[in-house]
């Protein structure tokens, strides 16, 4: 589990620099401040799989490592003002383990 925790911390940074630049981003386009966080979380999850590299089993690899890096990131949602929706959180989770399945299979089929 190693290459999932590594994937999990890219992942954690990948998704709080996005959210801290989304201040910025609605400022400068509005139209994509919309899309900015589902965008940021997206590639924060292909990050976060594509670092289980040669792992034994790549697709539960990469789950473990998209997800865990948004559980990483949780307590900071949770603090914002519409961070505590389950619904919001349940999505995120479920995209996140999708996300990084997908990405580990597709890293495993590489090998």
């Amino acid at each position: 589990m190693p290459l999932a925790v590594r994937g999990a911390s890219t992942g954690f940074t990948v998704l709080l620099l996005g959210s801290l630049a989304h201040p910025l981003v609605a400022a400068w386009t509005p139209a994509l401040s919309q899309l900015w966080l589902p965008l940021v979380a997206l590639v924060a999850f292909v990050v976060a799989a594509r670092r289980v590299g040669r792992a034994r089993i790549p697709i539960v690899h990469g789950a473990v490592a998209a997800m865990s890096s948004y559980l990483l990131m949780l307590p900071l949602v949770l603090l914002g003002p519409a961070g505590g929706d389950p619904a919001q959180i349940a999505l995120t989770v479920a995209a996140s383990l999708i996300t990084g399945a997908a990405v580990g299979f597709l890293q495993g089929s590489r090998r």
